[in-house]
């Protein structure tokens, strides 16, 4: 009963504090203008960035329910169709970090430190990512868990 708790209150914190990043950084780009996005990103790079926001918002809200035993034991279609969603976002998302790390930070502003760190990290989130659903596809579900 003590882990249950345990796990519904950490849960609870990671849903919180993805809530409170998106409130606090992520909602302002929805304006869609100069202001929102600073000289260095409008207008060549604000869409990138957009996709970016949006595909890694949805990611943010669906992937803990993914965890869920709850929604995967009695809801497997529910489960199914978000783990869709959660892929498709972050293709988005990933694809879109790719282009602002190269273009905007290795081409355009010579940051090659910063923008091969985040290349990589974008890399990771589709490798791993592509990883879940290769296993899921070949039925071994327990990697697909791993």
């Amino acid at each position: 009963m003590a882990t249950r708790l345990i796990s519904i209150a950490g849960w609870g914190i990671i849903i919180l504090a993805s809530l409170y990043f998106i409130y606090d950084n992520a909602f302002h780009y929805f304006s869609y203008n100069v202001d929102a996005y600073g000289k260095g990103y409008w207008p060549n790079f604000a869409p990138w960035l957009l996709l970016h926001i949006v595909g890694g918002m949805i990611a943010l809200l669906i992937g803990p329910f993914q965890f869920f035993p709850a929604i995967r034991n009695n809801y497997p279609k529910v489960h199914h169709t978000m783990g869709k969603i959660y892929l498709t976002s972050i293709l988005v998302a990933a694809v879109a970090s790719l282009n602002l790390s190269v273009g905007k930070l290795i081409i355009t502003e010579k940051d090659v430190n910063f923008g091969t760190g985040l290349m990589g990290l974008a890399l990771a989130w589709l490798i791993t990512s592509g990883m879940a659903y290769w296993s899921v596809r070949s039925k071994n579900y327990d990697q697909h868990r791993e």
